[in-house]
């Protein structure tokens, strides 16, 4: 008779098999459940807020930043979780809606317009899971800069005036900037010059336009020091006394440039119309507003 070692290699592996299947079975009667052990399963939920985009963004008062928030929500794995509420605030300005709802991508998209204020603005959002818990990384709060719309362009190019009769100074700032001038232009000068009355002072705008600022005024008074040309001005230029410091109107207002286009080259024309005395343009700035 044969014994057990002796049967077919294949024979005994079915043989081992059967036997290990029927211990299984018999394992498996003896629970007190008559279901077999089931591994649980993790629900998923809200878990992370996070803005992903729209950050460090800047525009002009009261104007829609170019790009829009993004939100994302994910859940317990990083997964994109949909359907969660999130509440938006501002410290300025407007946004497209104050409550927020993730898609299927577990994102939520928001507009915002910057308020009235120079400077830093703020957006925060916030949003809670299903047991009242603040998310992490809520709240979250992004900032936008708020520019004015008027803005200042400079030179501080040094450049010599006279002696000669004749001799012309010619000085410009390019702005890059392609926006209509409002009726908010201003102008600042400082020179030094013997004698002030020999001196034409001209604005070229970048369409041709010129503007008469100051001619032959101040008599044999020397320099412009922080003179302000503006049509809000108390006194004309030619009233004024050298050094003409402070804010005067020029002689052909600047509200003649209402309407223009501020992209090209503006230049400030100054004739020294007299021989013997000289002297030099420190800087010049004009206030440029949009609408």
């Amino acid at each position: 008779m044969k014994t057990y070692n002796n049967i077919h290699p294949n024979i005994k592996t079915i043989v081992t098999f059967i036997y290990s299947l029927i211990v299984l079975l018999l394992l498996s009667c003896g629970n007190d459940d008559d279901t077999a052990s089931v591994i649980p399963v993790e629900t998923p939920t809200a878990s992370s807020l996070q803005i992903v985009s729209g950050e460090n963004q800047t525009a002009f008062i009261n104007e829609t930043l170019a790009s829009a928030i993004e939100i994302q929500v994910n859940d317990q794995n990083g997964n994109a979780f949909p359907g969660t509420t999130i509440s938006l605030s501002v410290d300025e300005g407007t946004i497209s809606s104050s409550t927020l709802i993730t898609d299927a991508s577990g994102r939520a998209t928001v507009n915002w317009i910057l308020g009235e204020t120079i400077g830093e603005q703020l957006l925060t959002a916030t949003a809670f899971g299903s047991d009242g818990t603040a998310l992490v990384g809520s709240p979250a709060t992004i900032s936008a800069e708020a520019l004015d719309l008027c803005q200042i362009f400079s030179s501080t190019e040094q450049l010599p005036i006279g002696p000669d009769a004749g001799t012309e100074t010619i000085s410009i700032i390019t702005v890059n900037d392609e926006f209509l001038v409002t009726d908010q232009t201003i102008m600042s000068i400082n020179l030094e010059h013997t004698w002030d009355s020999d001196l034409d002072i001209f604005l070229v705008a970048p369409n041709g336009l010129i503007l008469v600022l100051s001619t032959d005024n101040g008599g044999a008074g020397d320099n412009y020091t922080n003179t302000i040309f503006d049509d809000q001005g108390s006194a004309l230029i030619t009233d004024g006394i050298a050094p003409f410091t402070g804010t005067f109107r020029p002689q052909d207002p600047l509200s003649s440039l209402e309407g223009i286009q501020a992209l090209g080259n503006w230049t400030l024309f100054i004739v020294d119309d007299s021989g013997q005395d000289e002297g030099i343009l420190l800087d010049w700035s004009i206030q440029l507003c949009r609408p």
